[in-house]
């Protein structure tokens, strides 16, 4: 208990001390030392930042040493994490910088990654800027990897503790900082259903990297994916072409065949979407999607301001579900069973739209 204080009151002091800038202090135990910026603290614990952008949780009970190594706390260089990953994956895999990343991948398509990433990059920064959000960024490299083999791919995602699905090419993963996916084509050529991925999880590292979400706040599962599942898509990103061709279409349809066996209940799924992103993920994604869709297309202003207030949730701080319907509410009204009237007849005029656009294309033309 009493190293407790101790640890606790000189990590006070240490990060009161610093009025521009973060300082770059160590805790060890008696297994460990971890130097980072100290990211959140409690009576009990700490969560530090590496220079590499890796999260480390200590409990500050088991805390043997304290250090303050240095009055400002800087990220790793480009070089260090090309370093670093060279040295855990081998020669196998080219490491390359890119823009605002790190990729390690096969050499054949690694510098393919670096230019798609880098215009999601530039594309959803520019999204946002273009709402007013003011972008953040503390200069550390995004890393990247794309493995060559679904196996070395599970392999690592067992020891990040990730199980990820069958039909999963990769996830974002916000301790390590990291994307982590596997691509099992040859040739120079990016799949489709791979720039979705590398898209779709370079949103999430983006918004956690830049100021738009903190990586360790509770937040609405439905607005972080369904965002994601927006920008994956180059027309959203640039909110260019049509509605239509703004669409995720895979997901509209998704959403339409369960419209046909149950109404949306967006007051439960609002206030706790966990339960069903658990049991029915499939459409818990789609449910994600066609709000999210529908608030960003018909109230933008609305739910600009909703993303910018959930985006300052303070780390570790519970978010219950009256507050969560309390939020939404406070952006996009009371009256949650008219919004699903409106959001339903709005997607089923998106679905017929679809239909019309299918039948008017002639075969062979």
């Amino acid at each position: 208990m009493r190293r407790t204080v101790t640890a606790l009151a000189l990590l006070s002091m240490a990060v009161s001390g610093s009025a521009f800038a973060d300082p770059l202090i160590e805790l060890a135990t008696s297994t460990e030392a971890t130097r980072g910026r100290d990211v959140v603290h409690t009576k009990s614990i700490c969560w530090l930042e590496t220079p590499f952008g890796e999260y480390r949780k200590i409990r500050l009970n088991e805390v043997v040493h304290f250090e303050k190594v240095s009055d400002r706390f800087e990220p790793a260089t480009d070089a260090a994490v090309r370093s670093q990953l060279r040295d855990r994956l081998g020669r196998e895999y080219a490491v390359q910088s890119v823009g605002d990343y790190v990729v390690a991948a096969s050499p054949q398509r690694v510098e393919a990654y670096g230019e798609h990433l880098n215009e999601v990059s530039r594309s959803v920064k520019s999204y946002f800027s273009r709402r007013g959000f003011r972008l953040q960024d503390d200069g550390k490299p995004l890393v990247v990897i794309v493995f060559s083999s679904r196996k070395e791919f599970l392999q690592y995602a067992e020891q990040e503790r990730e199980t990820p699905g069958e039909t999963v090419l990769g996830y974002y993963h916000p301790i390590s900082n990291r994307i982590v996916s596997y691509d099992a084509g040859s040739g120079n050529e990016i799949s489709m259903a791979m720039r979705q991925t590398l898209a779709h999880e370079a949103v999430h590292q983006l918004c956690f990297n830049f100021g738009l979400m903190s990586r360790l706040a509770q937040l609405p599962t439905w607005l972080v994916e369904g965002l994601a599942i927006n920008l994956e898509l180059p027309n959203c990103r640039a909110n260019s072409g049509s509605q239509k061709q703004r669409v995720h279409r895979d997901q509209l349809l998704q959403l339409s065949q369960l419209l046909k066996q149950q109404q949306l209940e967006l007051g439960p799924f609002i206030a706790n979407d966990k339960i069903r992103f658990r049991d029915d993920t499939l459409n818990a994604y789609a449910i994600s999607w066609g709000l999210t869709f529908y608030l960003m297309e018909t109230q933008s202003a609305q739910f600009s301001a909703y993303l910018e207030h959930i985006g300052r949730r303070s780390p570790l701080s519970p978010y219950s579900e009256s507050e969560r319907l309390a939020d939404f509410q406070q952006f996009f009204g009371n009256d949650l069973s008219w919004l699903e009237v409106r959001l339903q007849r709005y997607l089923q005029e998106l679905s017929n739209d679809l239909t019309s656009t299918r039948m008017s294309v002639v075969p062979g033309s």
